[in-house]
Protein backbone atom coordinates (compact mmCIF):
# COMPACT_ATOMS: atom_id res chain seq x y z
CA UNK A 1 0.00 0.00 0.00
CA UNK A 2 1.23 3.46 -0.95
CA UNK A 3 2.00 5.56 2.15
CA UNK A 4 0.76 8.70 0.40
CA UNK A 5 -2.67 7.13 -0.20
CA UNK A 6 -2.77 5.90 3.39
CA UNK A 7 -2.01 9.37 4.69
CA UNK A 8 -4.74 10.87 2.52
CA UNK A 9 -7.19 8.20 3.67
CA UNK A 10 -6.28 8.90 7.30
CA UNK A 11 -7.02 12.62 6.94
CA UNK A 12 -10.32 12.02 5.11
CA UNK A 13 -11.31 9.43 7.72
CA UNK A 14 -10.51 11.89 10.52
CA UNK A 15 -12.50 14.71 8.88
CA UNK A 16 -15.22 12.45 7.44
CA UNK A 17 -15.35 15.00 4.65
CA UNK A 18 -13.74 15.30 1.22
CA UNK A 19 -14.39 19.06 1.12
CA UNK A 20 -12.74 19.75 4.50
CA UNK A 21 -9.76 17.65 3.49
CA UNK A 22 -9.49 19.51 0.19
CA UNK A 23 -9.44 22.84 2.04
CA UNK A 24 -6.93 21.56 4.61
CA UNK A 25 -4.51 20.14 2.03
CA UNK A 26 -5.11 22.75 -0.70
CA UNK A 27 -5.99 19.98 -3.17
CA UNK A 28 -9.09 19.81 -5.33
CA UNK A 29 -11.93 17.63 -4.08
CA UNK A 30 -12.07 15.53 -7.30
CA UNK A 31 -8.34 14.78 -6.96
CA UNK A 32 -8.87 13.52 -3.40
CA UNK A 33 -11.86 11.39 -4.44
CA UNK A 34 -9.82 9.91 -7.30
CA UNK A 35 -6.92 8.95 -4.99
CA UNK A 36 -9.22 7.39 -2.41
CA UNK A 37 -10.89 5.41 -5.22
CA UNK A 38 -7.41 4.24 -6.33
CA UNK A 39 -6.67 3.03 -2.77
CA UNK A 40 -10.01 1.21 -2.62
CA UNK A 41 -9.31 -0.42 -5.99
CA UNK A 42 -5.84 -1.53 -4.84
CA UNK A 43 -7.34 -3.06 -1.70
CA UNK A 44 -10.26 -4.57 -3.61
CA UNK A 45 -12.86 -3.21 -1.20
CA UNK A 46 -14.68 0.04 -0.41
CA UNK A 47 -13.65 1.96 2.71
CA UNK A 48 -16.49 4.46 2.97
CA UNK A 49 -20.26 4.39 2.82
CA UNK A 50 -21.51 7.36 0.85
CA UNK A 51 -24.97 8.65 1.83
CA UNK A 52 -25.84 11.78 -0.09
CA UNK A 53 -23.14 14.37 0.65
CA UNK A 54 -22.03 12.59 3.81
CA UNK A 55 -19.43 9.83 4.08
CA UNK A 56 -18.96 7.27 6.84
CA UNK A 57 -16.30 4.64 7.50
CA UNK A 58 -17.58 1.14 6.83
CA UNK A 59 -16.19 -1.94 8.59
CA UNK A 60 -13.12 -2.16 6.33
CA UNK A 61 -12.50 1.57 6.69
CA UNK A 62 -12.72 1.47 10.49
CA UNK A 63 -10.19 -1.37 10.61
CA UNK A 64 -7.76 0.43 8.29
CA UNK A 65 -8.21 3.68 10.26
CA UNK A 66 -7.11 1.90 13.45
CA UNK A 67 -3.86 0.94 11.75
CA UNK A 68 -3.22 4.27 10.03
CA UNK A 69 -3.68 5.98 13.42
CA UNK A 70 -0.91 3.77 14.81
CA UNK A 71 1.28 4.23 11.73
CA UNK A 72 1.18 8.03 11.68
CA UNK A 73 1.49 8.29 15.44
CA UNK A 74 4.76 6.32 15.10
CA UNK A 75 5.85 8.55 12.21
CA UNK A 76 5.18 11.64 14.34
CA UNK A 77 7.00 10.09 17.28
CA UNK A 78 10.04 9.37 15.08
CA UNK A 79 10.04 12.96 13.79
CA UNK A 80 9.85 14.26 17.35
CA UNK A 81 12.78 12.12 18.48
CA UNK A 82 14.87 13.37 15.56
CA UNK A 83 13.81 16.91 16.41
CA UNK A 84 14.92 16.43 20.02
CA UNK A 85 18.29 15.12 18.85
CA UNK A 86 18.77 18.23 16.72
CA UNK A 87 17.71 20.39 19.69
CA UNK A 88 15.36 22.36 17.46
CA UNK A 89 11.66 22.94 17.93
CA UNK A 90 9.77 23.00 14.65
CA UNK A 91 6.58 21.75 13.02
CA UNK A 92 2.99 22.96 13.14
CA UNK A 93 0.59 23.58 16.01
CA UNK A 94 -3.15 23.93 15.49
CA UNK A 95 -4.47 25.96 18.42
CA UNK A 96 -8.05 26.76 19.41
CA UNK A 97 -9.31 29.47 21.71
CA UNK A 98 -12.70 30.63 22.95
CA UNK A 99 -13.82 34.24 22.80
CA UNK A 100 -12.85 35.70 26.18
CA UNK A 101 -9.24 34.49 26.45
CA UNK A 102 -8.69 35.12 22.74
CA UNK A 103 -9.05 38.86 23.38
CA UNK A 104 -6.67 39.38 26.25
CA UNK A 105 -4.27 36.45 26.80
CA UNK A 106 -3.86 34.40 23.62
CA UNK A 107 -2.20 37.13 21.51
CA UNK A 108 0.46 37.61 24.20
CA UNK A 109 1.00 33.86 24.57
CA UNK A 110 1.40 33.32 20.83
CA UNK A 111 3.75 36.31 20.60
CA UNK A 112 5.96 34.91 23.37
CA UNK A 113 5.87 31.41 21.89
CA UNK A 114 6.81 32.56 18.39
CA UNK A 115 9.67 34.63 19.81
CA UNK A 116 11.07 31.53 21.49
CA UNK A 117 10.28 29.00 18.75
CA UNK A 118 10.14 30.79 15.38
CA UNK A 119 10.33 27.52 13.40
CA UNK A 120 6.92 26.38 14.67
CA UNK A 121 4.02 27.34 12.43
CA UNK A 122 1.01 28.37 14.52
CA UNK A 123 -2.57 28.10 13.25
CA UNK A 124 -5.19 29.73 15.50
CA UNK A 125 -8.91 28.94 15.34
CA UNK A 126 -11.43 30.98 17.35
CA UNK A 127 -14.86 29.72 18.34
CA UNK A 128 -17.16 28.93 21.23
CA UNK A 129 -16.43 26.13 23.70
CA UNK A 130 -18.50 23.56 21.81
CA UNK A 131 -16.82 24.38 18.47
CA UNK A 132 -13.32 24.13 19.89
CA UNK A 133 -13.98 20.95 21.85
CA UNK A 134 -15.52 19.26 18.78
CA UNK A 135 -12.52 20.26 16.64
CA UNK A 136 -10.24 18.70 19.24
CA UNK A 137 -12.27 15.48 19.31
CA UNK A 138 -11.90 15.35 15.52
CA UNK A 139 -8.13 15.84 15.93
CA UNK A 140 -8.23 19.06 13.91
CA UNK A 141 -6.62 21.14 16.66
CA UNK A 142 -3.84 20.13 19.07
CA UNK A 143 -4.22 22.54 21.97
CA UNK A 144 -6.79 25.02 23.23
CA UNK A 145 -7.64 27.48 25.95
CA UNK A 146 -11.34 27.15 26.69
CA UNK A 147 -13.70 29.05 28.96
CA UNK A 148 -16.37 27.30 31.01
CA UNK A 149 -16.80 23.65 31.92
CA UNK A 150 -15.05 20.97 29.84
CA UNK A 151 -16.86 17.77 28.80
CA UNK A 152 -14.94 14.58 29.63
CA UNK A 153 -13.27 12.75 26.76
CA UNK A 154 -10.92 9.73 27.00
CA UNK A 155 -8.30 11.19 24.63
CA UNK A 156 -8.23 14.75 25.94
CA UNK A 157 -6.49 16.15 29.00
CA UNK A 158 -7.57 19.37 30.67
CA UNK A 159 -6.10 21.54 33.43
CA UNK A 160 -7.73 24.55 35.04
CA UNK A 161 -5.63 27.66 34.49
CA UNK A 162 -7.60 30.49 36.01
CA UNK A 163 -10.73 31.43 37.92
CA UNK A 164 -11.96 34.68 36.45
CA UNK A 165 -14.45 37.05 38.01
CA UNK A 166 -17.69 37.63 36.12
CA UNK A 167 -18.93 41.20 35.75
CA UNK A 168 -22.11 42.81 34.48
CA UNK A 169 -21.13 45.79 32.32
CA UNK A 170 -22.98 48.80 30.99
CA UNK A 171 -22.34 52.09 29.24
CA UNK A 172 -21.13 54.98 31.44
CA UNK A 173 -24.38 56.67 30.37
CA UNK A 174 -26.50 53.91 31.91
CA UNK A 175 -27.99 55.11 35.24
CA UNK A 176 -27.53 51.64 36.78
CA UNK A 177 -23.76 52.18 37.10
CA UNK A 178 -24.38 54.87 39.74
CA UNK A 179 -26.98 52.89 41.69
CA UNK A 180 -25.98 51.76 45.19
CA UNK A 181 -28.94 49.41 45.61
CA UNK A 182 -30.15 47.78 42.42
CA UNK A 183 -33.77 46.67 42.29
CA UNK A 184 -35.31 43.82 40.32
CA UNK A 185 -37.38 46.27 38.27
CA UNK A 186 -34.28 48.22 37.23
CA UNK A 187 -32.71 45.11 35.70
CA UNK A 188 -35.97 44.04 34.08
CA UNK A 189 -36.03 47.31 32.15
CA UNK A 190 -32.58 46.65 30.63
CA UNK A 191 -31.91 45.09 27.23
CA UNK A 192 -29.69 42.01 27.61
CA UNK A 193 -26.92 41.58 25.06
CA UNK A 194 -25.93 37.91 25.22
CA UNK A 195 -23.40 35.77 23.43
CA UNK A 196 -24.42 33.11 20.92
CA UNK A 197 -26.89 30.69 22.53
CA UNK A 198 -24.61 27.66 21.91
CA UNK A 199 -21.77 29.19 23.92
CA UNK A 200 -20.72 28.84 27.55
CA UNK A 201 -21.01 32.62 27.90
CA UNK A 202 -24.71 32.35 27.07
CA UNK A 203 -25.11 29.59 29.67
CA UNK A 204 -23.24 31.73 32.19
CA UNK A 205 -25.54 34.73 31.71
CA UNK A 206 -28.60 32.48 31.85
CA UNK A 207 -27.45 30.94 35.15
CA UNK A 208 -26.73 34.34 36.70
CA UNK A 209 -30.19 35.64 35.83
CA UNK A 210 -31.65 32.47 37.31
CA UNK A 211 -29.58 33.07 40.45
CA UNK A 212 -31.06 36.58 40.61
CA UNK A 213 -34.58 35.15 40.11
CA UNK A 214 -34.97 37.15 36.89
CA UNK A 215 -36.28 36.01 33.50
CA UNK A 216 -33.52 35.68 30.90
CA UNK A 217 -34.80 37.16 27.65
CA UNK A 218 -31.92 38.55 25.57
CA UNK A 219 -32.69 41.41 23.22
CA UNK A 220 -29.66 40.52 21.09
CA UNK A 221 -27.55 37.40 20.52
CA UNK A 222 -24.07 38.33 19.32
CA UNK A 223 -21.38 35.82 18.37
CA UNK A 224 -18.49 38.23 18.96
CA UNK A 225 -17.40 39.50 22.38
CA UNK A 226 -15.85 42.57 20.72
CA UNK A 227 -19.18 43.43 19.09
CA UNK A 228 -20.99 42.88 22.39
CA UNK A 229 -18.66 45.32 24.13
CA UNK A 230 -19.14 47.91 21.39
CA UNK A 231 -22.93 47.70 21.62
CA UNK A 232 -22.82 47.97 25.42
CA UNK A 233 -20.51 51.00 25.22
CA UNK A 234 -22.99 52.60 22.82
CA UNK A 235 -25.71 52.10 25.47
CA UNK A 236 -27.77 49.51 23.58
CA UNK A 237 -27.96 47.21 26.60
CA UNK A 238 -26.04 45.42 29.33
CA UNK A 239 -23.92 42.25 29.15
CA UNK A 240 -22.43 39.63 31.46
CA UNK A 241 -18.80 38.89 30.59
CA UNK A 242 -15.62 37.57 32.22
CA UNK A 243 -13.46 40.30 33.72
CA UNK A 244 -10.49 39.36 31.54
CA UNK A 245 -12.49 40.28 28.43
CA UNK A 246 -13.48 43.76 29.62
CA UNK A 247 -10.49 44.72 31.79
CA UNK A 248 -9.18 47.33 29.34
CA UNK A 249 -12.57 48.94 28.76
CA UNK A 250 -13.26 49.17 32.49
CA UNK A 251 -9.86 50.72 33.07
CA UNK A 252 -10.24 53.42 30.41
CA UNK A 253 -13.89 54.11 31.28
CA UNK A 254 -15.51 52.93 28.06
CA UNK A 255 -17.51 50.44 30.14
CA UNK A 256 -18.71 50.54 33.74
CA UNK A 257 -19.48 47.68 36.10
CA UNK A 258 -22.94 47.21 37.58
CA UNK A 259 -22.24 45.91 41.07
CA UNK A 260 -24.25 43.59 43.28
CA UNK A 261 -23.81 43.37 47.01
CA UNK A 262 -22.84 39.91 48.26
CA UNK A 263 -22.88 38.44 44.75
CA UNK A 264 -19.86 36.86 43.04
CA UNK A 265 -19.71 34.59 40.04
CA UNK A 266 -16.71 32.75 38.58
CA UNK A 267 -15.75 31.71 35.05
CA UNK A 268 -12.95 29.14 34.70
CA UNK A 269 -10.38 28.84 31.93
CA UNK A 270 -8.83 25.48 31.04
CA UNK A 271 -6.09 24.37 28.72
CA UNK A 272 -6.91 21.19 26.84
CA UNK A 273 -4.81 18.99 24.59
CA UNK A 274 -4.61 15.47 23.17
CA UNK A 275 -3.04 12.83 25.39
CA UNK A 276 -1.12 11.37 22.46
CA UNK A 277 0.50 14.74 21.72
CA UNK A 278 1.66 15.74 25.18
CA UNK A 279 5.20 14.45 24.48
CA UNK A 280 5.61 16.41 21.23
CA UNK A 281 8.38 19.00 21.90
CA UNK A 282 6.47 21.92 20.38
CA UNK A 283 3.47 20.98 22.54
CA UNK A 284 5.39 20.48 25.79
CA UNK A 285 6.97 23.92 25.36
CA UNK A 286 3.55 25.49 24.75
CA UNK A 287 2.01 23.81 27.80
CA UNK A 288 4.88 25.03 29.98
CA UNK A 289 4.70 28.55 28.53
CA UNK A 290 0.94 28.83 29.14
CA UNK A 291 1.30 27.63 32.75
CA UNK A 292 4.10 30.13 33.38
CA UNK A 293 2.17 32.94 31.72
CA UNK A 294 -0.76 32.63 34.11
CA UNK A 295 1.56 32.35 37.11
CA UNK A 296 3.62 35.38 36.08
CA UNK A 297 0.57 37.53 35.28
CA UNK A 298 -1.56 36.56 38.26
CA UNK A 299 -1.77 40.07 39.72
CA UNK A 300 -2.35 41.72 36.36
CA UNK A 301 -5.16 39.33 35.42
CA UNK A 302 -6.86 39.37 38.81
CA UNK A 303 -10.15 41.23 39.22
CA UNK A 304 -9.89 44.63 40.88
CA UNK A 305 -12.83 46.84 41.77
Amino acid sequence: MDLHYLKLFHIVATNLSFSKTATQLHISQPAISMQIKKLEDDLGMPLFDRLGRNIYLNGHGKLLYEYTSKIFHLVEEAENKIQEMEDKIWGSLFIGCTNAPSIYVMPEIISQYRSLYPLVRVHLHLGNTYDIHNLMKLNQIDFAIIGGTIPDHPNIRSHKLWEDQVVLVASPENPLVDSDALTRDQLLDQNIIAHDYQSKLYELAELIYKDLSLPFQPAMLIGSVETMKYLVAENHGIAILPYIAVKRELKDGRLKEIKFSNRNWQYDYHMVYHKNKETVPSMTRLIYLVEQYFKANRERLMYTE
